[in-house]
C-alpha cells in the first residue's frame, strides 16, 4: 500500500512537472510570436531639480502620479545618519547643510517642486513613521491622497493643512481595520 502511494505521488509529481514545462514553452513561443518586450526606463539625473533650503530626502517609501502628471513622493525623515547627513539641524549645528525635506513633496512634470508639506508641527501631530501615499490619477480633476491616520489629532492636523493649502476637501472616509472587519 505504501509503495502504491509513493508510485501514485511520483506519477502526479511527474505529470505536474510535465504540464508546467509544456505551459512555459507555450508562453515563451507566444511571447516570441508577438514580439513582446518589457518597457525600458532610463534615469534622468537632472530630475527632480535641486530642492530649496538645503533639503535632502530620506528613504522614499511612496510615489504616485496624478492626472496632471504631477509626481507626489513621501519619504521618511527618520532614516538619516544625523551627524553626517543633516548637520544643519543638529544641536549644536555641525554644518550649513543639510535639512530634511518635509515628508510629502509634489513635483511638476519638469521636476520643479510645486508643494511640500507634512511633518511634526506645533499645531498638529504627524506619524512617527510614514507608510506611503496613493494618488488617484483619474482625469476628473480630483487628487486622492490616502494614508494611515492613527488618531483624531493627526486627522485634525491633516485637515488644517489641506485648508491652509487652499485645497477643496470633498470627503474623509474612515476605513475599518482588519480587527473591526472580523467582528
Amino acid at each position: 500500500m505504501i509503495r502504491s502511494r509513493r508510485l501514485l505521488f511520483a506519477a502526479a509529481l511527474g505529470a505536474t512537472f510535465a504540464a508546467l514545462t509544456a505551459g512555459q514553452h507555450a508562453l515563451e513561443a507566444r511571447a516570441r510570436s508577438h514580439d513582446v518586450t518589457a518597457p525600458r526606463f532610463e534615469v534622468d539625473p537632472l530630475w527632480p531639480k535641486p530642492l530649496p533650503h538645503h533639503w535632502v530626502l530620506g528613504n522614499v517609501i511612496g510615489v504616485g502620479v496624478d492626472a496632471n502628471d504631477h509626481v507626489f513622493i513621501v519619504h521618511r525623515n527618520d532614516t538619516f545618519d544625523a551627524p553626517t547627513e543633516i548637520g544643519a539641524v543638529q544641536n549644536p549645528k555641525l554644518s550649513d547643510c543639510c535639512v530634511p525635506a518635509p515628508p510629502v513633496l509634489e513635483f511638476d512634470p519638469a521636476g520643479n517642486l510645486v508643494n511640500a508639506w507634512g511633518g511634526p508641527n506645533k499645531d498638529y501631530d504627524w506619524p512617527a513613521s510614514n507608510h506611503g501615499i496613493s494618488i488617484d490619477n483619474k482625469d476628473n480633476g480630483d487628487t486622492l491622497l490616502t494614508g494611515l491616520i492613527v488618531d483624531q489629532a493627526l486627522l485634525h492636523g491633516l485637515l488644517r493643512k489641506i485648508r491652509d493649502l487652499g485645497m477643496p476637501l470633498l470627503s474623509v472616509t474612515r476605513l475599518q481595520t482588519p480587527k473591526e472587519e472580523e467582528k
